[in-house]
């Protein structure tokens, strides 16, 4: 999911980030079931805010597209070190 979005910003097609945003909303829905505050309101955040940086990314500003990834990539972030720690 996140390679289609730096794929995106590489590029710098729009087409790139609306798939990504796609793929990335099962995996936000996911997250949201875990009891971990930290997973349930991030994967609530990631949700909108990877459709806010698609759109922004269709609108030409990747400098403001960039940071509305940041949640997903906590996200990711913090269920690879549960997964690693178990």
């Amino acid at each position: 999911m996140l390679w289609i979005r730096v794929l995106g910003f590489l590029t710098r097609h729009a087409w790139f980030g609306f798939i990504g945003a796609a793929l990335a909303m099962p995996f936000g829905f996911f997250v949201m079931l875990y009891p971990l505050p930290i997973l349930h309101w991030g994967g609530l955040l990631m949700l909108p805010a990877n459709c806010v940086s698609a759109w922004l990314l269709h609108r030409r500003r990747p400098d403001f597209a960039f940071p509305f990834l940041l949640p997903f990539m906590i996200v990711s972030s913090v269920l690879a070190i549960l997964v690693l720690r178990q």
